[in-house]
């Protein structure tokens, strides 16, 4: 057993040494030019009247060129003024095309509805809670038109965290957006997310054929299917100017169920990699948390531990910094020791949890 976990932390190291090389190595995408590519923006809301109007003003007020834009917002069953709000906002602008799904629910169909009234050349997902920076549409079109890309993964970070619980959140953010960063630029993506999510048009077939009934995940299942067909066409925009910004959870209750959202669709993974990647990390994290009691049960472990513990903190360590003073979220590295302490037993938590709870989106099913 003490072999394994030699072995088990030494591979870890050494995968996020390998991830921290690759984003170092890639210097960050800036364009001062436009292109003249078609985009559609493909927005999903349910009950968001209190953001709606933030993200259309961001909308209107993106640099790149109106005549080659068209926003398509979808709203899905909402039960307070976030349609009438998005109608208003957007009434006088050509660009912006407002659905109102019927007789289904949930942000899936939502997705595949607004997908059926989209004809431009780059497709690109995105949130209702998100701020934007006025040049992300540009320098996603440039990036396209520069790699020709057939899909584009973007950083998704959080934004005014107000306490230490949303400050966390913040910090395991910023280290899944580097190991997400590092995997594609690697060339294995692990990970993308529908919140900064970009694809050319003739995927949209795929993007549907990914949807199912898992609780979460279009946009990790389309990730799947997508390297299937072309591996080499996957990128990873390095840009602070392309970073999406969205909320922490503000309670624990949310914050549970969207965890156990995310971890509701690992079961349906097919691809290798993925499957090694997340055993290795799940087999590190648990022997943090039970190594303590092995300790006790039998003292000649204490050495083994104290290694595996100073080894994983230290990798893991230099790598949240190196992401943190990329992404300006230095402020939060001085919380790399408490996450350091917390996470492996909340990942435990949360792993058991997800057997016994349903998650929702918006209070629906997804």
């Amino acid at each position: 057993m003490i072999l394994i976990f030699i072995v088990a932390i030494l591979l870890y190291s050494l995968f996020l040494t390998i991830l921290v090389w690759q984003f170092v190595k890639e210097p960050n995408y800036i364009t001062n030019t436009q292109s003249n590519i078609s985009v559609n923006v493909i927005v999903a809301f349910k009950n968001e009247e209190d953001n709606i109007k933030n993200l259309i003003n961001n909308l209107k007020h993106q640099t790149y060129d109106k005549n080659n834009i068209k926003y398509i917002l979808i709203n899905d069953n909402s039960t307070d003024n976030s349609l009438r709000i998005a109608e208003n906002e957007t009434k006088n602008y050509q660009q912006f095309i407002i659905l109102n799904l019927k007789n289904t629910s949930g942000k899936k169909q939502a997705l595949k509805y607004g997908l059926s009234y989209a004809e431009n050349e780059l497709i690109i997902h995105t949130d209702a809670d998100v701020v934007l920076n006025k040049n992300w549409i540009n320098t996603i079109a440039n990036y396209y038109t520069k790699t020709n890309f057939k899909l584009a993964i973007a950083p998704v970070l959080y934004t005014n965290e107000a306490n230490i619980f949303e400050k966390l959140q913040s910090l395991e953010i910023v280290n899944i957006a580097g190991i997400t960063a590092g995997s594609t630029l690697q060339k294995m993506p692990l990970m993308a997310n529908g919140a900064n999510l970009v694809y050319t048009n003739n995927l949209i077939p795929t993007f549907i054929e990914s949807i199912n009934n898992k609780a979460s995940g279009d946009d990790m299942f389309f990730l799947e299917k997508v390297k299937s067909k072309y591996a080499n066409d996957i990128k990873y925009i390095k840009s602070i100017d392309a970073i999406v910004y969205t909320y922490a959870e503000k309670n624990i209750t949310d914050f549970i169920s969207q965890r156990i959202r995310w971890i509701g669709k690992s079961s349906s993974f097919k691809n290798p990699l993925i499957i090694i990647v997340g055993l290795l990390t799940s087999l590190i994290n648990i022997f943090s948390v039970f190594g303590i009691i092995l300790i006790l049960i039998e003292p000649k472990f204490s050495f083994v531990y104290l290694m595996f513990i100073l080894i994983k903190f230290i990798t893991e360590a230099i790598s949240s910094i190196i992401y943190s003073k990329y992404f300006n979220k230095v402020n939060l590295i001085y919380l790399i020791p408490i996450l350091f302490i917390i996470y492996p037993f909340y990942v435990v938590i949360i792993g058991i949890a997800s057997f016994f709870i349903s998650p929702k989106w918006k209070n629906t099913n997804i």
